[in-house]
């Protein structure tokens, strides 16, 4: 473990950098990986920086960051077109510090691009290969990579895959979402969450547009207040819904209660209640 810290001990403001970036609540995934391959070329010196996606055999360029040169975000190439080809066959970083002096000369992607320096990491999201973390240059770079810039491309490679994770389960989660709100706009009624704080607030953290039709409410102000639909509940009726839900929160059983509401638009209508705590 010493020798791993001595070994990034020249990248203290490049690692002091990435740690910001980890802890901006403020940006989004897509900035940060932006910001991380920004970082790393300058780090490491060289000119283009990609997060690739691959799908063998397509190699599409997903994040870059690089000069006028460099591929826009959504090009595919062949993947044996590549040196990532290598990478990601490889446990561990792969690097040339000077390609064509070495063996790699002969590669396509030498001889089409002409990049002289180029080091990588694959990317494991998910316990899938996603694709890879690269950073690469057509001029050849001005010293050999060494163990500091193994480890660093490292680093960088094992927070950028778990960012792209935070990203995938994002999207499965906004997904899931949208497939519950469409199926609550065929149910009738409403399908919510309620939650009480200690002071005695309460609110809807969720609440499908069928709210409306129950307490002349939308999503947004139930998730804010559930004041104004509790003063909707008729008189005679609140005490009891107030008791039900007592009851439910201290035994931790099912809550359910009929009552009247006062709709201010479909006039007096009677509801029927029920939840799980």
């Amino acid at each position: 473990m010493n020798d791993f810290y001595n070994a990034l001990a020249d990248f203290d403001d490049p690692l002091r950098q990435l740690y910001m970036l980890a802890v901006e609540p403020d940006l989004s995934v897509e900035d940060k990986i932006a910001k991380l391959l920004q970082l790393g070329t300058e780090a490491l010196g060289l000119e283009l920086g990609i997060v690739s996606r691959v799908d063998h055999p397509v190699y599409e360029c997903v994040y870059v960051h690089g000069p006028d040169w460099a591929p826009a975000p959504g090009s595919t190439f062949d993947i044996n077109g590549t040196y990532c080809l290598h990478t990601l066959a490889n446990a561990d970083v792969t690097s040339f510090y000077h390609a064509g002096q070495q063996e790699i000369s002969t590669h396509p992607c030498y001889e089409n691009f002409g990049l002289e320096s180029y080091i990588g990491v694959a990317l494991i999201v998910g316990g899938q290969r996603f694709g890879t973390l690269n950073f690469s240059s057509a001029s050849l770079r001005s010293q050999r990579f060494d163990e500091a810039d193994t480890d660093f491309v490292r680093l960088c490679g094992r927070w950028c895959a778990g960012l792209l994770e935070q990203a995938a389960a994002q999207q499965q989660r906004e997904a899931l979402l949208q497939r519950f709100h469409k199926l609550t706009q065929h149910l009738p009624g409403m399908v919510y969450q309620y939650q009480v704080n200690q002071s005695g607030h309460g609110w809807f953290p969720y609440a499908s547009e069928g709210i409306a039709n129950i307490y002349d409410m939308t999503p947004e102000q139930a998730a804010l207040d559930a004041q104004p639909a509790i003063d909707l509940i008729h008189p005679d009726d609140l005490p009891m819904v107030q008791e039900d839900i007592r009851r439910s929160s201290v035994e931790r059983s099912d809550w359910r209660s009929e009552y009247r509401v006062r709709h201010p638009r479909l006039g007096e209508i009677w509801v029927a209640g029920y939840a799980s705590p």
